[in-house]
């Protein structure tokens, strides 16, 4: 598994693999916001999915190597015009704990539009 920072998705099959991409407006800037242990976290929680299939994700708890959706209406932070727009549910998962990570997935890969450890980012 890795962390792709920049690729363009033609010719992306999907094949139920699981992708995480780290995106923002400045992808260097979501990732350097964290502290060293977030960042170890993130890693730690990435490799963990490494072997996990979208279905594997879809079964697994919420609060552990799952997902669960939040709607696009409920986050409370200006939402990236790119990629989005037809979007109406964001997917969360767990990197450090409860800390979430909030993105969305097209086609196997999940990109990363934010890190919620202070839990501002929608209503917990």
């Amino acid at each position: 598994m890795a962390i792709l920072l920049k690729q363009s998705l033609k010719g992306l099959e999907i094949r139920n693999e699981s992708l995480f991409k780290a995106t923002a407006h400045d992808a260097s800037t979501l990732f350097s916001s964290l502290d060293q242990e977030h960042k170890a976290m993130f890693s730690e929680a990435i490799f963990r999915r490494k072997s996990l299939t979208w279905n594997d994700i879809k079964s697994s708890d919420r609060h552990g190597l799952g997902t669960e959706k939040i709607p696009k209406t409920s986050i409370n932070a200006p939402i990236p015009r790119f990629k989005t727009e037809d979007i109406e549910n964001f997917l969360v998962f767990r990197y450090h704990g409860k800390d979430p990570m909030v993105g969305y997935r097209q086609k196997d890969i999940f990109f990363v539009l934010w890190f919620d450890h202070n839990f501002t980012l929608y209503d917990h």
